[in-house]
């Protein structure tokens, strides 16, 4: 009796982690499908030269015109990895 009590406890230890597992891994969100500009899209304007050092702006082009990006700052939690 007692060694049937330790195999069904065992039992339902295995079961509850490897719910919790699934649970854990089917609730993370994939990473977002937002576009990428790369390559011939992204550029730096020269404004101005301060002695040897160019001063200006990061440009993308979208729909052939070349725009100032504004950037979001957004707070992501500390991971170790």
């Amino acid at each position: 009796m007692r060694h049937v009590m330790r195999t069904l406890l065992a039992l339902l230890v295995v079961t509850v982690a490897f719910v919790a597992g699934r649970s854990t891994t089917h609730a993370q969100i994939p990473p977002s499908q937002r576009p990428v500009i790369s390559g011939n899209d992204i550029g730096f304007r020269v404004d101005r030269r301060k002695g040897d050092t160019p001063v200006g702006v990061l440009v993308v082009r979208v729909n052939g015109e070349w725009l100032e990006p504004e950037f979001s700052v957004t707070a992501r939690p500390a991971t170790a990895r």
